[in-house]
């Protein structure tokens, strides 16, 4: 399946709202979280994943401001009140992250945890292996896919229209409450 097929199923997917709803957000955290550890094992880099996910999983709620938005009331005339919105399909470039598995999966976490679904390009090392090897076991291919970078030609992925590029290493935030802003924009 080429990228632009894959990235066609992930519009399908996301313009259905799949990705919308903060529970199914945490839950997939969640079973992102128990692959990792069933892949990864107990060493630090795992373990700094998995804490990145445990922040996210207990902020998400106060974060998305889920709980919190005001409807727009006909006798009141309340104006509503949103929270971030998803971009859409995220494009994370992790080719040039080197052999570190938390540069390749804590932008995913953030942009899983914005609601986004994502294409990741996997580096050809054995931290990259194993990134592939969990995210293929935890998600179906419409939600997030992983594609080997020496399968893709960058003229291929200039043409394709993702929402988002994150380039793992270039500064943009990529956990936390700043990795979830930056991969969505804030309602008016």
């Amino acid at each position: 399946m080429t990228v632009s097929e894959l990235l066609d199923r992930q519009r399908s997917f996301y313009e259905s709202g799949n990705t919308l709803d903060t529970r199914s957000r945490r839950a997939m955290l969640q079973i992102l979280a128990n692959t990792l550890k069933e892949k990864a094992g107990d060493n630090p880099e795992s373990g700094v994943i998995l804490n990145a996910i445990a922040d996210v999983r207990k902020h998400l709620y106060k974060w998305t401001g889920t709980g919190r938005l005001r409807l727009l009331l006909s006798l009141f005339a309340r104006p509503g009140k949103g929270g971030p919105i998803p971009y859409g399909c995220a494009l994370v470039d992790a080719s040039g992250s080197g052999d570190s598995l938390s540069s390749i999966l804590l932008p995913l976490v953030s942009a899983l945890a914005a609601g986004n679904t994502a294409v990741v390009l996997i580096p050809d090392s054995p931290a990259g292996r194993l990134a592939g090897s969990i995210i293929d076991d935890t998600f179906t291919d419409d939600f997030v896919a992983t594609v080997p970078v020496y399968d893709v030609a960058a003229e291929d992925l200039d043409s394709l229209d993702f929402s988002l590029v994150h380039v793992c290493g270039s500064g943009m935030p990529s956990s936390g409450h700043e990795g979830f802003l930056a991969f969505s924009s804030l309602s008016e």
